[in-house]
């Protein structure tokens, strides 16, 4: 491993699959809401998973980067 800082590129597309990860989240509680009728219940629940989700994919790439 080198110890160069992170491209723009590769900064950019961590921030796409964290928005990602999180916009996922709330379109699969959201579903799940309009399915089951328990609008803010499972929306909230996607939102921490996706949240979740997100940070430990980060946490992950910033391991490989030193």
């Amino acid at each position: 491993m080198s110890n160069q800082p992170p491209s723009l590129w590769s900064v950019i597309g961590l921030g796409s699959v964290m928005a990602g990860m999180v916009v996922s989240g709330l379109a699969l509680g959201w579903f799940a809401d309009s399915v089951a009728h328990t609008l803010p219940l499972f929306v909230f629940i996607g939102l921490a998973l996706g949240m979740a989700s997100a940070v430990y994919y980060i946490y992950k790439k910033f391991r490989t980067f030193g």
